[in-house]
């Protein structure tokens, strides 16, 4: 059996591209509705002297397989706890941990947004490994942007009508 499906195997790779953006650490937290952030969910270390009390940070993972005939994706959102940081006297703050959630809820926006794109385009087996990276590239740009202007507009969560008005748009 194992002389049979070697040769099988070697038919069946190079008519496939395969290509994975980065490795995902079994630590990082998927996106998942029922599944708010907690504090507990930073375990990187703020330094005093940091302006901001927290920091979120996020992953949109992207993979594919493109096969003659169609492109097999994977889009998925995580949180990196490792390089997520909170400053110990801002733990009790629950409008900054909120704030902080919907910094991972804007990131999931976008996945959600680029998996729509990817399963709207007509990608052929030869242009798939150069287009969807580019369509990634550009989706992880315009949420950094966005990300910003979450920010800037809000006041790191302290202007809440704006808060609000973000929270009911990323809705």
């Amino acid at each position: 059996m194992k002389k049979f499906l070697k040769p099988l195997l070697l038919l069946i790779v190079p008519a496939a591209l395969l290509f994975s953006f980065q490795q995902i650490d079994k630590n990082f937290i998927e996106w998942n509705p029922a599944r708010p952030l907690t504090w507990k969910d930073f375990k990187g270390t703020q330094e005093k002297t940091s302006p901001y009390a927290a920091i979120t940070e996020w992953t949109i993972y992207f993979s594919y397989l493109a096969q003659k005939d169609s492109l097999h994706t994977q889009v998925t959102c995580y949180f990196d706890p490792a390089k997520s940081k909170v400053k110990h006297d801002a733990r009790k703050d629950s409008l900054l941990l909120r704030h902080e959630q919907y910094h991972f809820n804007l990131a999931e926006v976008y996945a959600r947004k680029f998996r729509k794109a990817l399963e709207e385009s007509a990608f052929s087996f030869k242009d798939a490994n150069t287009r969807a990276p580019k369509l990634y590239s550009q989706y992880v740009s315009d949420c950094k942007k966005e990300q910003d202007l979450y920010d800037k507009e809000t006041d790191h969560s302290q202007k809440t009508a704006d808060q609000k008005r973000w929270e009911d748009k990323i809705d």
